[in-house]
């Protein structure tokens, strides 16, 4: 499809961010919605960051989220798109460590929103380092993705 094709379908650069940033959030709420349904959520959870951590590592995803926040940075509309995204995101996460804590009985002074925010961070981050470094080792990355979230959900 040429660039300009792409106008008959949306109207503007901000509805094709639109429905990038739609299309990450139900991806999202998708797998925590499954994570949630398990029946050892915690290890749900942990066992499945495979999945997350290989789709943030693609370059194509990579490369296309961070032209979607450079947009955000520049563009006040955008950012509110993805700030709204984010929030519903966090939402869900923070139900999910919710969950995940109480099935493995962890009491904890630490806000949820706060281990929220690292867990986001360690995901999301990853984006960043497959741009900077597109060889890294991801089964390791994966293993250590697994040990630090361990660390943070029962923080």
């Amino acid at each position: 499809m040429s660039p300009g094709h792409i106008y008959h379908f949306f109207q503007n650069k901000e509805e094709i961010i639109a429905a990038i940033v739609e299309e990450r959030v139900a991806h999202s709420l998708e797998l925590i919605a499954r994570l949630k349904s398990e029946d050892k959520v915690f290890d749900a959870a942990i066992e499945n960051v495979d999945e997350v951590v290989t789709e943030r590592t693609d370059p194509a995803y990579a490369g296309l989220w961070l032209e979607v926040l450079a947009e955000a940075a520049r563009n006040p509309r955008v950012a509110r798109l993805v700030q709204t995204a984010d929030e519903k995101t966090r939402q869900y996460v923070t139900q999910l460590e919710k969950i995940a804590r109480k099935s493995r009985s962890i009491e904890s002074e630490t806000k949820l929103d706060a281990i929220t925010e690292v867990a986001m961070s360690m995901i999301d981050g990853l984006s960043n380092r497959v741009i900077s470094n597109p060889d890294l080792d991801r089964e390791e990355v994966i293993r250590v993705v697994r040990i630090g979230l361990q660390a943070i959900l029962s923080a």
